[in-house]
């Protein structure tokens, strides 16, 4: 575990908007310096309990002409934010491999990404310096918060998608298997499934019997960088009792 959150990634410039609506699932609208902007979203969970009216968003501008605004992150407390962009979230990631900051992958570089594994793509195919074993690793999003026992989960509805992946990466075979989860909340101290998707916690009991191994990364929005906090959380296969 890291002492203190090490700070991977500078989105200085990022503007501070207050969440009006989601139009769709790409799409909200913010009051961003007195104006009503169209924001991006590119976490596609409900996040019902992050984006809702009058919620404090961080932004960064991005190149398109309707949503010239992307929303990366949702005030938890004074100048710390959930992480909800995945971009973000990859390009931590990459970096935390690449830095040699991720125990249980050290020695690895990313050598692929989008890997096509059945007709499904996986997010990334690693291989290591030292044996030149290769790896897979799909990342998902855990910014679904539980307060009452401080833990991130997965999903916050039902993720057919999601569900295939873990398949997918059960079903293979010839590499080294990750499924890593980026807990983005900061006040986040453990992970583990959703009850909202009755199928994913029994789907990961059969990744971990088939070898498949399940890892949570800490990783949130401090000031204006977003920093890595735990590169290996604990986690739990078991839902949350309430």
């Amino acid at each position: 575990m890291i002492g203190m959150p090490l700070r991977i990634l500078s989105i200085a410039g990022a503007t501070e908007c207050v969440f009006i609506k989601r139009e769709n699932r790409f799409v909200g609208l913010a009051r961003c310096g007195g104006r009503d902007t169209r924001v991006h979203i590119n976490n596609t969970g409900k996040l019902l309990d992050l984006l809702f009216p009058g919620a404090e968003v961080l932004c960064i501008e991005i190149d398109s002409p309707r949503t010239p605004l992307r929303v990366v992150g949702t005030r938890v407390e004074g100048d710390r934010w959930t992480l909800i962009d995945t971009k973000l979230q990859e390009r931590v990631f990459i970096l935390s491999v690449e830095g040699g900051y991720i125990p249980w992958l050290a020695g690895y570089r990313v050598v692929r990404r989008d890997l096509d594994l059945g007709g499904l793509k996986i997010d990334f195919l690693l291989r290591s310096l030292h044996s030149g074993r290769e790896a897979l690793v799909e990342l998902k999003s855990a910014v679904y918060y539980h307060p009452s026992d401080r833990s991130a989960r997965y999903p916050d509805t039902i993720s057919h998608r999601g569900r295939r992946h873990v398949e997918a990466l059960i079903n293979s075979s010839g590499y080294e298997r990750y499924l890593v989860f980026i807990a983005g909340h900061p006040e986040a101290e453990i992970f583990g499934p959703s009850s909202i998707d009755p199928v994913l916690p029994g789907l990961l009991r059969r990744a971990l019997e088939a070898g498949v191994l399940i890892k949570a990364m800490k990783i949130y929005i401090e000031g204006r960088s977003v920093v890595l906090s735990n590169p290996d959380l604990p986690t739990t296969l078991e839902p949350p009792l309430i």
